[in-house]
């Protein structure tokens, strides 16, 4: 957990301050701040929920809005796309960088190399003495083999 303490708002009023780094902690602040809660009690309720994957984010959207509408919180009214809870977004997009990773630091082969890889092989020339005349992994050359690359199939 990071420092404690108050600082003054733009109006001069002080308020508190709790830096927390890690969402265990989070949820764990949140879950004992909730019974000394009156004003902000809902607005916690809302933000636990979804920390805890009990709602979808478009859920909590919702219900913040619901809040400004009649009254008991102040702001503008929020639209969002986010039909996850808090785990099922961050896997979807870990999943994505993944791919984004993948595709980044893949071995480029040129479109010359490609097409005389998938002649010699229809030729009959095996995986292996493709690796070594090519110089290209396993991995690699499966690829471009599969691949369907114009002017070749």
């Amino acid at each position: 957990m990071g420092p404690v303490g108050t600082e003054k708002r733009k109006d001069g009023r002080l308020m508190y301050r709790l830096d927390v780094g890690q969402v265990r902690s989070v949820i764990k602040v949140m879950r004992s701040l909730l019974p000394l809660c009156v004003k902000k009690h809902e607005d916690l309720r809302i933000s636990l929920d979804y920390f805890e994957n009990k709602t979808t984010g478009d859920e909590a959207v919702e219900r913040y809005n619901f809040q400004i509408s009649i009254g008991r919180r102040r702001g503008i009214r929020k639209t969002a796309h986010l039909p996850y809870t808090r785990e099922e977004g961050l896997g979807l997009y870990q999943k994505a960088n993944a791919r984004k990773a993948r595709l980044a630091h893949r071995v480029q082969v040129p479109i010359n190399i490609k097409r005389t890889i998938k002649r010699d092989r229809k030729r009959g020339m095996g995986v292996r003495s493709l690796e070594r005349k090519y110089g290209y992994t396993h991995g690699v050359i499966e690829r471009v083999i599969r691949e369907s690359v114009e002017g070749t199939d």
